[in-house]
């Protein structure tokens, strides 16, 4: 039992009592001694009878008692007046024996030293993940100046790397809040709320009322995020020659690929053997989804220049992409015979193993890949993407995680795993919850609509919008998602399937037919002639063979 006040009378009564031979005290503390931080102060007591209580007072008041071994005393001394701490212990028996003592301390938290030391302090703390020590360096420095920016990220790292995410939360949120376009600020609150939303389902798994957490977390993670990128851009200055590939190196980074093209076009026209050049826009323009000005782009380098192994490896995955199987294995021999250690190659590769099914290959790539670039966005991603096609799924969640980490703007991961999330609602022999399907789509919408949030003209998040609705059985949202899909995209022709899909299930036949027409023209060998999709094939169509290729970017 521990009490908190007592009259200061009854404090005097029992001090005058003489101390008895029956009851000495031995505190942990002398007078003199030093003490700093959460101190707890122990006292060791004999007594011929059994002891009934021992009280500790600062100066003349009662601020704890206890009635069982161990006898403590927490005192956090931030809490208290710097310097002189005096301290008196008063122990009582069933005999109504008693003995008191008095022991004067010297409070010392380095105040004096300044809040410079104290930051410094805290971030060497936090390079060694000793995070009690970073929190306590944060308390002095915020006891110095309680508004210090500094401070308050050490706070919330400190606390992140423990695991407490509420109280990272808040000294993260007053962060931005002081300094709104603060990189540090808003980049640490973003992986607080990446960190939240994985803790919630870490605990909560796919249950409705944890999904709508896990939705917000991820959406402001990537605002945040996305808010810094964009500052990157608009604070680049100047383009010039010498600084035009950093330039685009930045844009690609931040997912303004167009931008890319109308910077790169110009100047690849004027040398198509530069394959700097040639390769950040052919990239760009694949990721973009301008299919036909990336064909023309092949096709001059074919006729004016030559392709280097990073180049091979796009031709590649283009190739694939549309189904030439024998120009994709030939692009391929040439970008490992070329540069074999290159992540770019390697890329290609995971992208490549995945478009053929390829299980052996699949898992070959992982694991060479997972030896290399290990904090890499889009080498976890692909490792996430492989590992999850060859069911090795633990290691495919903690993939999508790192590579979230890493960039919490890599839309291609989070519409890999709301894809992974559909596939597990379409799992009829997993379980027998009737509402396991619905909670697994529930989670897929979530991580879509964070990618959208990442990229808002992003056709594949918009088409895997589509199908989801189709799923679940929203005819109009189907139809608006497919209708923004094909705009966002009008080369992807996944997006065109799933809007077909979406028309056919809303009774619009005529429309369905010319969306159908449309999508087989874009790929004539895989669509080209087959019925109306339901909302399920549609899906199927988009994960097998809707994926966009993401390689390490050639200027990483």
């Amino acid at each position: 039992m521990r009490t908190r006040c007592i009259p200061l009378l009854v404090l005097a009564t029992a001090f005058s009592t003489s101390a008895l031979a029956g009851v000495t005290l031995t505190p942990n503390v002398k007078n003199g001694d030093v003490i700093s931080g959460e101190f707890l102060f122990k006292v060791a007591v004999q007594s011929e009878s059994l002891v009934s209580s021992v009280e500790f007072y600062v100066g003349g008041d009662l601020r704890d008692t206890d009635d069982s071994t161990p006898y403590e005393f927490a005192v956090d001394t931030l809490n208290e007046v710097q310097g002189e701490f005096e301290v008196t212990i008063a122990a009582y028996n069933k005999a109504g024996e008693s003995a008191k003592k008095t022991i004067k301390v010297k409070i010392e938290n380095g105040i004096d030293k300044g809040i410079d030391f104290q930051i410094e302090r805290g971030n060497d703390a936090l390079s060694n993940s000793k995070w009690d020590e970073a929190i306590w360096a944060a308390r002095v420095a915020l006891k110095i100046n309680a508004t210090d920016n500094r401070a308050r990220i050490v706070m919330a790292r400190a606390n992140l790397g423990k695991g407490i995410i509420d109280l990272a939360e808040k000294y993260a949120d007053d962060a931005v809040m002081a300094e709104p376009n603060s990189p540090s600020a808003l980049n640490l609150l973003s992986t607080v709320n990446l960190q939240k939303a994985f803790s919630t389902y870490s605990r909560s798994g796919d249950k409705a009322d944890a999904v709508a957490t896990i939705k917000i977390a991820l959406v402001k993670a990537v605002e945040l995020r996305r808010k810094v990128l964009d500052q990157g851009v608009d604070q680049f200055g100047a383009v010039t020659d010498a600084n035009r590939l950093a330039y685009c190196d930045l844009l690609i980074e931040n997912g303004r690929y167009s931008k890319v093209i109308a910077e790169l076009e110009p100047r690849f026209r004027k040398d198509m053997k530069n394959n700097d050049i040639a390769n950040r826009l052919l990239y760009s323009q694949i990721r973009a989804g301008r299919f036909t000005q990336a064909a023309t782009a092949f096709e001059n380098i074919r006729k004016y220049g030559a392709h280097d192994g990073y180049g091979f490896g796009l031709k590649s995955c283009y190739q694939a992409y549309f189904g030439d199987t024998r120009a994709a294995l030939d692009a391929e021999k040439e970008a490992i015979l070329d540069d074999p250690a290159s992540i770019g190659v390697k890329t290609a590769q995971a992208y490549l193993a995945l478009r053929r099914a390829d299980t052996k290959t699949a898992a070959n790539i992982m694991n060479s890949l997972s030896n290399s670039q290990g904090q890499s966005h889009v080498v976890n991603y692909n490792v996430s993407a492989l590992a999850f096609f060859v069911a090795d799924y633990d290691m495919s969640r903690d993939r999508f995680q790192t590579a979230l980490l890493a960039e919490p703007t890599s839309y291609d991961t989070l519409i890999e795993r709301a894809n992974q999330s559909i596939w597990f609602s379409l799992r009829t022999d997993i379980t027998d919850d009737a509402d396991y399907a619905k909670r697994q789509r529930l989670l897929a919408g979530a991580f879509l609509e964070a990618a959208l949030a990442a990229r808002p003209e992003s056709y594949e998040a918009l088409t895997g919008l589509c199908c989801l609705a189709i799923l679940d059985g929203r005819k109009e949202d189907a139809v608006k998602f497919g209708r923004a899909a094909t705009s966002a995209g009008p080369e992807y022709a996944s997006a065109q399937w799933a809007y077909c899909a979406s028309l056919f299930d809303a009774k619009r036949s005529e429309e369905a037919r010319a969306a159908s027409k449309r999508a087989g023209v874009l790929d004539p060998k895989g669509l080209s002639g087959l019925p109306y999709p339901t909302g399920k094939s549609a899906w199927e169509y988009f994960y097998g063979k809707g994926r966009i290729p993401l390689l390490m970017a050639v200027g990483s």
